[in-house]
């Protein structure tokens, strides 16, 4: 994401759709006046004029390298971590369980850049940035690309996809500790084939939302699976079906967004497996987006990338409590990368390029939000960052000064 671009003369933007938000993206208010904002000092047009909007706070934007041997470039692969669980640190991942040592992210199956489909699984460290490749044996598993994945326990619990021929609604499970997959024998009401389908795990039950088939078909009722009994039942949400968009699972809630029309966040109750659309506050991203991700931090939703005819975007983020959009401001280290690696809209803010069908996953140990993969397809080895140390710091300040009021 940090590659260098050889044509820097000018950096300020005008034909992308971020240039639609507010100059209020910071707010956390319903005050939506532009004109009480300070405004830069002069009309910018080059990135080395100094007059260009300073943000409150800034994510910290750089390029690492992983160690040792690295998966294949790859895009539409699944993602799952496991993070220890620390005083005062919320879960990272949309799917996240517990890890005694150290943070590791769970990447498998895919597409590559020649178009073979993949069905390797790969372990990320989190804290040393070194991936290591896990050999998988038992039952046969097909290579496949819109997998649906979540861990439970030791187990990564996997769901359908496309095999290049066929969209599947088999499940498997893989033991993260030997490789050993074994296919999972259900019954029941069993959910249609697709891919790019929501997996979650609550209450010893398997929940299927969403995902699409050979006929573009967006199943919207919500298929369950007893995992004690391993039987379906289904359940009618009276919303419309989604496909390739993240989730965050927070306790017994499923928070979505994307794919639509409606700036609307889709928060789905396990529980009384109920759902509902919050109506988007604030400066919420482009809603008609797919292949984006969206990961937790602390009290807040992290939203990045996804497909556009754009090749740069800012960074996003929700606040649960407060039901409300902001932009997260992004500024490069000036080490690996620079202002020339991104981009200025035209109200002078920071955007870096963007990826899809990519991962994305937050490490408690070093406060960075670390992505890696997807398309536009790039050297493997290669993982952008983002630290939000400081940032998160005045944004919980800003939280608790809210509060009093």
């Amino acid at each position: 994401m940090g590659a260098t671009h050889s044509d820097h003369s000018e950096l300020i933007i005008h034909d992308i759709y971020d240039v639609n938000v507010r100059l209020g993206y910071g707010r956390m208010s319903a005050v939506t006046d532009d004109k009480m904002l300070i405004k830069p000092i002069t009309k910018c047009k080059s990135v080395y004029n100094k007059s260009h909007f300073i943000p409150p706070f800034s994510g910290i934007w750089s390029i690492d390298r992983t160690i040792g041997e690295s998966p294949k470039a790859r895009m539409n692969h699944f993602t799952i971590t496991s993070s220890i669980q620390t005083p005062g640190v919320s879960s990272s991942s949309s799917h996240a369980g517990k890890d005694e040592k150290v943070d590791y992210a769970y990447i498998g199956c895919g597409i590559d850049k020649d178009g073979n489909l993949l069905n390797d699984l790969w372990k990320f460290d989190l804290k040393s940035y070194e991936w290591e490749k896990i050999l998988t044996h038992g039952d046969s598993f097909s290579n496949r690309r819109g997998v649906s994945a979540t861990l439970f326990l030791d187990y990564i619990v996997v769901f359908g996809g496309y095999n290049g021929k066929d969209y599947l609604n088999d499940i498997f499970t893989i033991n993260i500790q030997n490789g050993y997959i074994q296919a999972i024998k259900t019954t029941g009401d069993t959910p249609d084939p697709r891919c790019n389908a929501f997996l979650a795990i609550h209450n010893m039950k398997l929940f299927v939302w969403g995902g699409h088939s050979d006929d573009n078909k967006k199943p919207t009722d919500l298929s369950i699976l007893d995992l004690n009994t391993k039987e379906w039942t289904r359940k009618n949400l009276n919303i419309g079906g989604r496909t390739m968009i993240p989730l965050v699972q927070v306790n017994n809630f499923i928070f979505s967004y994307g794919g639509s029309k409606m700036e609307s966040m889709i928060r789905i109750d396990l529980d009384n497996e109920k759902s509902e659309l919050l109506q988007g506050r604030g400066s919420p991203p482009l809603a008609d987006v797919v292949g984006a991700s969206m990961i937790k931090v602390d009290d807040c939703l992290f939203y990045f990338g996804g497909q556009n005819k754009s090749n740069w975007t800012l960074m996003y983020a929700y606040c649960i409590k407060r039901n409300w959009w902001f932009v997260f401001f992004i500024r490069p280290d000036g080490e690996t990368v620079t202002y020339k690696d991104g981009k200025f809209n035209k109200i002078s803010l920071f955007l870096i390029p963007r990826l899809h069908s990519f991962s994305m996953t937050y490490s408690p140990y070093k406060r960075e939000i670390v992505g890696f993969l997807g398309y536009p397809f790039h050297d493997p080895k290669s993982i952008f960052k983002v630290n939000v140390t400081e940032a998160l710091s005045f944004c919980h300040l800003r939280d608790d000064m809210l509060q009093l009021f």
